[in-house]
């Protein structure tokens, strides 16, 4: 079957045959926060792919070239996987926007013919519902099919069938990490061609099961969008064969749906996206009166009230693509359709919700990306160490003191310019972001060289924890031992609580008789006021180990996730108790982080979730802690899958990761979290790829970076300033490498990287045989 079809190129509109369904047309923002356009079509192989750049309004073509409908879906680590159906002689490809080159992709395990719809998971992998058949399967029969594509193994396998045969269904990840997928075709003829009903996709338990009905809609037609709350909401669509303004929220927990406000404006077919706070903008889409509207409606989840966009759309179209970009604004894509008897324009055009609105509030507005700039190199090299299990992180600790110096502990090499006085393997510095110089202190004397803590008190000292107890007076830059510990320890975790005094947890303890380090499971209390120490009761079993993470509650507890299991409980410093609660979905892998969100909710985000480390497979979800209902729930997954990096709240209520290992090898991206949308955007290149770096939140709001490994390039410092935020002078020299390898440390670099290796092997078979 062939019809008629026209494009948009870069020379205007282009009528051209296509094979039925037709040629097909896709728009993804890219991580870069750029948009990925596609246009393919059959009659002459011909293709129109190119990329745009909001910052600099410029587009720019791409080394894509297929011959069919094209769906292009971004991967967790920045790759677009380029899929088609009926008319597609390509197969499955890769693009990779940041070289412009385009591989192979595997083969489908069953070949799709076309309306499906794709998801990516958690996980990393897409998976694909619905659609019909393969190649020799013309008559757009809806299937049962469902797939799931692995980026890590380039491979496809298949997933259990569907409940319903779908063809054109609409699919969403919701919060907790499942999949949504809803309405679509019955068939393909009949009177009755749109589904009302929805189902959900576990990839947990890799089954499917029943969402429920929504018969005030037609699926086929409606906008299905992910709100921030972890609800769904679908606005319009078809109702008797005309479009409709009702709109219906879907509870994923209880999995029913309850009517909503209506929209203003009835509408069929439209677009939908999720907002940076959360709410919902439904766009165009097939009015009442047949021609497409160019209003767009928002819909606030918490008043549960529709509003009219002020502005609108410069054209519209029955088919578009929108798409939500970096900085709030939308990017829309119109396509040529004929409609009522003649076509309709084509156009790509920056559609902004907020023009002529009130000014956004932060979490409307999101601050967007910073900038990294060189420090000069702290004078103390930074160790990295291996923890049981898998992973690398510091072995220095960076703490901002009240004058605005950031105190320095750590291990490192001989081969350290100017090296500090040492003890115990001990180093000590205080660094000055302002002028990027450092000197060297004395160093505590029983301090363990790795797996020590370090806690700024309420009175501006430092607590430094780990098998012995020292503070640090930076009044005086000198060290006082305090009262003996409870336990030797190391590998723990220490908090400051609300009333000053701060918990020690779990960690390890050298064991006698070459038995191995032993796991402890016991947590203990240092009381400055006193200088004393004193011991808590009740610890979990499940909990105590090297890789353990503490973070303090806005209600005073302290949650403790365990790293190596799936465990996490709650110490209440009030009754002096510990609880349970529930655990996570996933274990949280060593080492992972845990940071407290604007909201008091509390997001951990994982490790590699299969080991070995190096060329990790599939990394561990995010999860976030509810305090008020002791539950997790899943979160959007970082943009590049890593383990070892940094994790900083900033002042705008973003959270900045940085550093860390991918799936390869040591990566210098880093990334914003922003918990209102439950999403994440690209927050730069660091100068230097690094893993396992300590990161301090300044005084001004910047996050300073330090050390961590990259073939012992372990010495250098960078700044990471958010948007509109003060960033202290340097000096215009360094020694910072920018970007490359330093030379005068290969040598050193060699010995690390050997010494992280033994380290790894000889601490994993002690630890085997105390568990």
């Amino acid at each position: 079957m062939i019809a008629s079809e026209v494009v948009l190129g870069s020379g205007g509109l282009v009528a051209q045959a296509a094979c039925a369904p037709p040629a097909g047309h896709s728009a993804v923002r890219l991580a870069d926060g750029r948009v990925l356009v596609t246009v393919s079509t059959e009659a002459h192989l011909t293709n129109w792919a190119q990329i745009y750049d909001p910052a600099a309004d410029h587009w720019t073509p791409t080394a894509i070239n297929r011959d069919g409908g094209v769906v292009a879906t971004l991967l967790a680590d920045g790759r677009v996987l380029l899929t088609a159906g009926q008319c597609d002689r390509t197969g499955p490809q890769l693009y990779d926007p940041r070289t412009n080159a385009v591989s192979d992709a595997g083969i489908m395990a069953v070949p799709n013919g076309g309306g499906y719809t794709p998801v990516l998971l958690r996980s990393g992998k897409v998976l694909f519902a619905g659609g019909y058949g393969g190649p020799v399967d013309v008559n757009t029969q809806p299937k049962d099919l469902a797939q799931i594509y692995d980026p890590a193994t380039n491979s496809w396998k298949l997933s259990p069938p569907t409940l319903t045969q779908r063809l054109n269904p609409q699919a969403i990840l919701l919060a907790d990490g499942r999949v949504l997928v809803a309405g679509g075709n019955v068939s393909s003829t009949g009177p009755l061609p749109f589904l009302t009903s929805a189902e959900i996709y576990d990839p947990a338990g890799n089954i499917w099961s029943s969402a429920g009905q929504i018969p005030t809609n037609g699926y086929g037609t409606a906008a299905l969008v992910a709100l921030g709350n972890g609800m769904a909401l679908a606005a319009g669509g078809g109702e008797d064969g005309r479009p409709t303004s009702t709109a219906e929220l879907f509870d994923p927990s209880s999995r029913t749906w309850s009517k909503t406000a209506a929209m203003t404006y009835a509408r069929s077919g439209a677009v939908s996206m999720t907002m940076t706070d959360g709410s919902a903008v439904v766009v165009s889409g097939q009015g009442v009166n047949g021609p497409p509207l160019t209003t767009a409606e928002r819909f606030d989840p918490a008043s549960g009230k529709w509003t009219v966009l002020p502005g609108g759309l410069k054209t519209a179209t029955a088919d578009q693509s929108a798409i939500l970009l970096k900085d709030g604004k939308v990017f829309v894509a119109a396509w040529p359709e004929f409609v009522f008897g003649q076509w309709s324009t084509a156009d790509a055009h920056v559609f902004d919700p907020m023009a002529s609105a009130g000014s956004p509030s932060p979490s409307q507005s999101p601050a967007g990306a910073g900038t990294w700039s060189s420090l000069p190199d702290a004078a103390i090299p930074f160790g990295n160490f291996s923890l049981a299990g898998g992973g690398f992180s510091s072995t220095a600790t960076a703490t901002a003191l009240t004058d605005g110096r950031v105190l320095l502990i750590g291990s490192s090499p001989t081969t350290a310019f100017n090296p500090p006085i040492s003890a115990n393997g001990v180093t000590a510095e205080l660094y000055d972001p302002t002028s990027g110089q450092s000197h060297p202190v004395s160093a505590p004397q029983t301090i363990s060289s790795v797996g020590f803590t370090a806690t700024l008190l309420r009175n501006g000292k430092v607590l430094v924890v780990g098998e012995g107890a020292y503070l640090f007076d930076a009044a005086t830059d000198a060290w006082v031992a305090t009262g003996s510990v409870v336990e030797k320890r190391f590998g723990h975790t220490a908090t400051l609580l609300a009333d000053g005094r701060v918990l020690v947890a779990g960690g390890l303890a050298h064991s006698s008789a070459n038995a191995g380090d032993q796991r402890l499971v016991a947590a203990e209390i240092y009381d400055p006021n006193s200088n004393r120490w004193s011991a808590t009761f009740d610890t979990p079993f499940a909990l105590g180990d090297s890789g353990d993470t503490a973070t303090l509650l806005r209600d005073g507890r302290v949650l403790v996730v365990g790293g190596f299991n799936s465990s996490a409980a709650v110490y209440d410093p009030k009754s002096t108790r510990w609880a349970p609660v529930a655990s996570l979905g996933e274990p949280a892998q060593v080492p992972h982080t845990a940071t407290l969100l604007p909201d008091g909710k509390v997001i951990v985000l994982g490790g590699c979730a299969e080991r070995p480390s190096f060329a990790c497979s599939r990394f561990a979800p995010s999860q976030v802690f509810d305090p008020k209902t002791n539950g997790w729930s899943g979160a959007a997954p970082m943009l590049q899958g890593r383990e070892g990096f940094s994790a900083t709240l900033l002042r705008n209520g973003l959270v900045l990761v940085a550093g860390g290992y991918g799936p390869d090898w040591v990566v210098a991206s880093s990334e914003l979290y922003d918990p209102s949308a439950n999403s994440w955007m690209g927050a730069g290149e660091m100068k230097v790829a690094r893993a396992g770096p300590t990161a301090t939140l300044l005084k001004s709001g910047s996050v300073l970076l330090l050390g961590g490994s990259f073939l012992g390039n372990t010495r250098s410092a960078e700044l990471y300033s958010p948007r509109g935020g003060a960033q202290p002078s340097a000096p215009a020299s360094s020694s910072s490498p920018q970007g490359g390898l330093n030379l005068p440390i290969l040598a050193a670099a060699v010995l690390v990287v050997l010494a992280a290796s033994f380290f790894l092997w000889a601490r994993s078979r002690r630890i085997s045989k105390v568990r």
